[in-house]
């Protein structure tokens, strides 16, 4: 039995072939900006932990604005940060 299919066949191969790596692509790049997500949740739990912790030992207001201003400053700078290398 010939394969009067062929040249139809041998392109729909091609086809299926060039989907199936652009997908392997896809995926690997979609799990790479996941785990950078899930690097910079976690970073951001532990900074908060880390506050929240530093303010239940304060003795004043004052003291408590001082590490609120702090904290602020540095998620500021670490979400400017975050945001330039995701580009």
């Amino acid at each position: 039995m010939s394969n009067t299919l062929g040249a139809p066949h041998a392109e729909l191969r091609g086809l299926v072939t060039q989907n199936v790596e652009q997908f392997g692509r896809a995926t690997i790049e979609w799990l790479g900006l996941i785990r950078n997500a899930l690097t910079a949740a976690e970073a951001n739990v532990a900074a908060l932990c880390e506050h929240a912790c530093d303010l239940a030992k304060v003795d004043s207001p004052a003291e408590c604005m001082r590490l609120q201003a702090e904290f602020l400053k540095r998620s500021m700078g670490g979400f400017h940060q975050h945001s330039e290398s995701g580009r």
